[in-house]
């Protein structure tokens, strides 16, 4: 494929896909080849490079709040927990505004159960978001 002087749209579509990703492609005659697909392949090498080749990185993402973890396999997880920024403005207007604080402390307090406190500080009726009034645009 690599050597074709013309290919198809589907061999293109292959050769830009191989070009633009940083992969290689192994050749296995005959017997060698009984086990072809690539669940059933083993990658703990693989894994391996990753971890060593790509420890800046790993360590730039958890610094950046990028929760790392590995499976039983020695496989890299990584998972984001992405907020607009509109509720980090929300959240820091509610701050600011005296009637939502004082239902803050009341929630806290335990005598408002009408309203919740969520983990990352936003002050919810039910699951909508609570929206002070501003004058701000």
């Amino acid at each position: 494929m690599f050597t074709q002087n013309e290919l198809n749209m589907r061999q293109r579509r292959w050769l830009k896909l191989i070009k633009d990703n940083d992969c290689t492609i192994e050749y296995h005659p005959g017997q060698a080849n009984m086990v072809a697909d690539a669940l059933s392949r083993k990658t703990t090498a693989n894994l391996a490079h990753l971890r060593t080749a790509y420890l800046p990185l790993l360590v730039k993402l958890w610094k950046d709040g990028v929760e790392l973890g590995m499976t039983q396999q020695g496989g890299i997880l990584a998972s984001v927990h992405v907020r607009p920024i509109l509720v980090e403005r929300v959240i820091a207007a509610q701050l600011e505004d005296p009637t939502l604080c004082r239902i803050m402390g009341e929630v806290e307090n335990g005598t408002r159960t009408d309203y919740a406190i969520r983990k990352y500080g936003a002050l919810v009726i039910d699951t909508p978001l609570c929206v002070p009034k501003s004058n701000r645009t």
